[in-house]
């Protein structure tokens, strides 16, 4: 795996549904909707020494609680799964 690309993979992984393994943690939009959460940071934390695009932050600030919400929901939903999973291996 690069180290360069590894948290855009991991992100792009949890899109990927394993069937009788494990459900997909994400949906695309949200994995979309992360990722440009994953890049803001990534150009914060690398070039921050720029300016930053106003315009952006605020698209991305008023994205932030829905993005969130919409994490918890999608992280409910895969744990319930696992579970069911779970449970059909143990029997």
């Amino acid at each position: 795996m690069d180290p360069e690309t590894w948290h855009r993979d991991l992100i792009q992984h949890m899109t990927l549904e394993i069937e009788e393994v494990r459900p997909a943690l994400l949906d695309r939009e949200l994995a979309v909707r992360i990722d440009e959460l994953r890049s803001f940071r990534h150009v914060f934390r690398n070039i921050y020494l720029s300016e930053l695009d106003p315009k952006r932050v605020e698209l991305l600030q008023q994205r932030l609680d829905a993005t969130l919400s919409s994490y918890k929901k999608a992280h409910n939903e895969f744990i319930g799964k696992t579970k069911t999973i779970a449970e059909q291996l143990k029997d």
